[in-house]
């Protein structure tokens, strides 16, 4: 009889098989942004959906997770229960950088997407400890030779892990590496003092600078370092084989305000928001204008945070050329530490009066990091180091 029954069934579908039911929709929103913060490690669930709301059977999903790299990551996913057409998609992130999200709605329903920023974070009895002495500096960097120096204007000081060993009679200087460059044209350069201890020490026949306060000096490097002024020429002062050149880069500046000026190799970059471009400069040299939104400096070059004006996303460039990363539209961010040095801190809206801080950083890819759970808590941001406090100390910047 199982067998007869069988046979009737095969026999009776001749006709055309009945759809599958389809599901009835209606148009939504999506509450919320589509982009999110997760630490490395961590188990991360996300939703994912389209702007539908649907009654009925038959709906389905497809879903992928690609890191930065292009690489699928697991997964596992669940359809909401409910009329909304939402995945909740959960993974376990084991390296830093973007995740993008995808999920492909059926029957033809659409597809949804989110990103998520898995972040390293800097460990609550992380970084080195520094003198109270540092507080206030407006600068902070620690040398080759293992020193920390505090640029602050006609407090500048260097100092060892425990004490302070020397006054930098320095008005308006940068630094990079263990060489120390004023507006005045001196050189102090880190090395072993008379006393066996390590300092600084002036290099002797020094080129004369501009002096003065309405200098800004780009890109220091242990060899040289590029000066502008107010009605004045871009200038290079070099150093080498024990003496001083300088080198005019053939382009004066306008006459109104200070440039702030940013530099990475042989490419200085300002501001300018209504044009974009290179132009050659005399000695190798070149400057590229843009509408640029942050800046800062890394080991490896120059990169920074560019956008256009009156927007608030920011596609991540390195000496002038893009990489392929964008941030979010509910960036927000702040430059910490002088103008030079500058260093970025940032943190996500919608965020609190006193949100989470993270700061980026370039090891061949961008690399955002967690550095504070409260803005309150970050002292200084310059060069390569974010200035703690609760205690006061010296994190990385990576």
């Amino acid at each position: 009889m199982r067998a007869l029954a069988a046979a009737v069934l095969v026999i009776g579908c001749t006709s055309e098989p009945t759809p599958p039911p389809r599901p009835m929709c209606t148009m939504t929103a999506i509450p919320g942004p589509t982009f999110t913060i997760a630490d490395v490690g961590t188990e991360v669930t996300r939703p994912v959906m389209v702007p539908l709301e649907c009654t009925g059977a038959g709906l389905t999903v497809e879903v992928s997770v690609l890191d930065d790299l292009g690489e699928p990551v697991a997964f596992s996913a669940e359809l909401e229960k409910s009329s909304v057409v939402r995945a909740h998609v959960t993974f376990r992130p084991d390296r830093p950088g973007s995740y993008h999200l995808t999920a492909r709605f059926q029957p033809n329903l659409g597809i949804g997407q989110a990103d998520v920023l898995v972040v390293p974070r800097v460990q609550e009895d992380a970084g080195v400890p520094l003198l109270a002495d540092f507080a206030g500096c407006e600068y902070v960097d620690r040398t080759p030779g293992g020193l920390w120096v505090c640029l602050d204007g006609a407090n500048s000081f260097v100092a060892t892990d425990t004490v302070r060993v020397q006054e930098l009679p320095v008005s308006l200087a940068v630094m990079s590496g263990g060489v120390v460059w004023t507006a005045s044209g001196e050189r102090w350069v880190e090395g072993v003092q008379v006393d066996g201890g390590r300092g600084f020490s002036r290099s002797p026949a020094g080129q004369p600078g501009p002096g003065g306060t309405d200098v800004s000096m780009a890109g220091p490097t242990p060899d040289d370092v590029v000066f502008a002024q107010v009605s004045g020429p871009l200038r290079r002062l070099r150093h080498a084989d024990g003496g001083f050149s300088v080198d005019d880069l053939g382009q004066r500046l306008p006459s109104s305000t200070l440039p702030t000026l940013w530099r990475g190799g042989d490419t200085i970059v300002q501001t300018a928001p209504t044009r974009s471009g290179c132009q050659p400069l005399d000695a190798g040299m070149r400057l590229c204008s843009g509408p640029l939104r942050a800046q800062w400096f890394d080991p490896d070059g120059m990169w920074s945070a560019l956008g256009g004006v009156g927007s608030s996303s920011l596609s991540v460039y390195r000496s002038d050329q893009p990489i392929e990363q964008r941030m979010p539209d509910q960036l927000e961010f702040a430059i910490v530490g002088s103008t030079w040095g500058a260093c970025p801190l940032f943190w996500f809206e919608p965020a609190s009066a006193n949100p989470a801080v993270y700061t980026a950083s370039y090891r061949g890819r961008v690399i955002v990091t967690k550095v504070a759970e409260h803005l309150s808590d970050v002292r200084a941001c310059s060069g390569d180091w974010v200035i703690l406090a609760n205690p006061l100390r010296a994190v990385p910047r990576q």
